[in-house]
């Protein structure tokens, strides 16, 4: 038993999406490290922060999706995991992270297996007839079920996670005007753990009212789960928050079609879904674009003192509650407009700081931290100011 629990917790390692999601983690704190020097001269968060960051969140919701999996009794066979590969791999060909989505991947693999056994594919042996006859078997309602899961799993890694730890950038607007923004670029690989068709093992598996078959083996199965979206016309908790509703709005939709379908024996019903998701998962890339060329920038420059864009962790910054979006006004009791200015009225005491800071909703508020005389200029504020640091930024896309 020891001996087929240890193959299907190895059986993760042998699936190449795990080895180009890992790599899409890498090349995710990359490019964030490379924009957050264009914009400020330094980097908020480590090359690798991406990957610690998104462990705790994977293995949390991996696990959730794959006891509803396992609960239901989702059995995929090997044909059907191939086609699962190979549609995550084509959403991945256009090298963004806002395509990286079971809605997606998971969508093209039903769409795909619904019109397969309309294609003439006989004749072949070995593996590869095998993998067709898979594929040819129709497991549209496992499939359907994996689509809904991972629409509900998404949508609330977006909602509780998207937000947290956006990259703060500066941008031109298309007047030439200097704006700030957010970008949330995030990834997550959830283990999802289902049922293999198979014989000799685990035998009499039966208990599983949904599953087809009789004989199963276990395998993990890596979902990579992508966000990039920049945020000019909101706060980032506020913007990706709805993006997490949306999804999740998606997945209970799909949860009913995939109930209808099973009770109605629908194949044409599951076929819609897997339309419906693609849809509505493309539908809010589009509605990104669309708010981002139609909504009025929230970043935007006072008169009156210094809009904070962004505040590094672990800085004196970061304990004294001054939240992005929020301007400050005065420093030490005297008023700011500049990032110098700021700097100056920090002289004013070496050691102890007092800040009057205007938030979202108006109200002027007072917030006090120490500093270090001899850390003044790493404080951690980034302001909406072009930095001196820098001679460039981000053109807006």
């Amino acid at each position: 038993m020891m001996i087929e629990v240890l193959r299907f917790l190895e059986s993760i390692f042998f699936q190449p999406l795990t080895y180009l999601f890992i790599l899409g983690l890498l090349l995710l704190g990359l490019q964030r490290v490379r924009r957050e020097r264009r914009s400020f001269g330094l980097k908020v968060y480590g090359t690798f922060n991406e990957v610690w960051y998104a462990i705790g969140p994977s293995l949390l919701i991996g696990l959730i999706g794959s006891i509803l999996m396992m609960g239901i009794g989702v059995a995929l066979p090997t044909g059907i995991v191939i086609l699962l590969t190979l549609s995550y791999i084509i959403t991945m060909l256009s090298l963004q992270f806002r395509y990286l989505s079971p809605l997606l991947a998971v969508g093209l693999a039903m769409i795909l297996t619904y019109f397969f056994p309309y294609f003439h594919l006989g004749g072949h042996s070995g593996w590869l007839g095998s993998w067709i006859h898979d594929i040819q078997s129709k497991w549209l309602w496992d499939l359907g079920v994996f689509l809904a899961i991972g629409a509900l799993m998404e949508g609330v890694l977006l909602y509780v996670w998207g937000w947290r730890h956006s990259s703060p950038r500066l941008i031109n607007s298309k007047r030439g005007k200097c704006v700030g923004a957010h970008e949330a670029s995030h990834m997550w690989i959830l283990p999802f753990l289902f049922l293999l068709p198979v014989s000799g093992h685990l035998q009499r598996m039966g208990w599983w009212p949904l599953a087809q078959g009789t004989s199963f083996s276990i395998v993990l199965f890596p979902i990579g789960v992508g966000v990039q979206q920049l945020i000019t016309y909101a706060l980032p908790k506020k913007a990706i928050r709805l993006s997490g509703l949306w999804v999740i709005v998606t997945g209970v939709i799909l949860a009913i079609l995939v109930a209808v379908s099973y009770f109605y024996l629908s194949t044409p019903l599951l076929l819609s879904a897997a339309i419906f998701g693609i849809l509505s998962r493309l539908g809010l890339v589009l509605c990104h674009y669309y708010l981002l060329d139609n909504s009025p920038f929230h970043f935007t420059d006072v008169s009156n003192g210094l809009r904070v864009v962004g505040v590094i962790p672990g800085t004196p910054a970061a304990t004294m509650d001054v939240k992005i979006g929020e301007v400050i006004v005065s420093v030490n009791g005297k008023a700011v407009t500049s990032e110098q200015e700021f700097y100056e009225a920090l002289h004013l005491n070496l050691a102890y700081c007092k800040i009057d800071v205007i938030d979202e909703e108006g109200e002027i508020r007072f917030v006090k931290g120490m500093t270090h005389e001899n850390d003044l200029h790493q404080i951690g504020f980034l302001f909406l100011e072009p930095s001196k640091r820098t001679k460039a930024f981000d053109g807006l896309a």
